[in-house]
């Protein structure tokens, strides 16, 4: 990690902010909502819709059942961290990086959530 060079200018380099680094953490983050939703999905299953805290995850689940809960995540997790990935790309890894530990927070709180 170079912080200080001799150089006219100075360069950061802080880690996870490459762009393979960036993958590694966006994979980290579905993987966390993806375990959220089927966690949810099952504890909807199993328990009743009143045991969902998310009210958008019980009208999706009511309307579309369980396939309509996973697919609706999954695009939207998707996308938002494609976003972010792209954000990586064009300079902004720091930014990126740290929207996507913010993800990877959500995905595991969710979990968390529906263990209790």
């Amino acid at each position: 990690m170079v912080l200080l060079s001799t150089a006219k200018a100075y360069r950061t380099n802080v880690a996870f902010t490459q762009p393979q680094m960036l993958l590694v953490l966006a994979t980290t983050a579905f993987v966390a909502h993806a375990m959220d939703v089927l966690s949810g999905v099952l504890m909807m299953t199993n328990f009743g819709l009143a045991t969902e805290q998310n009210p958008i995850a019980r009208v999706l689940f009511s309307a579309g059942g369980p396939a309509g809960v996973i697919y609706f995540k999954v695009i939207i997790v998707v996308a938002g961290l494609r976003l972010l990935l792209w954000l990586g790309e064009q300079g902004r890894g720091r930014l990126a990086r740290n929207a996507i530990v913010l993800v990877f927070c959500s995905g595991l709180l969710g979990l968390v959530s529906n263990a209790v």
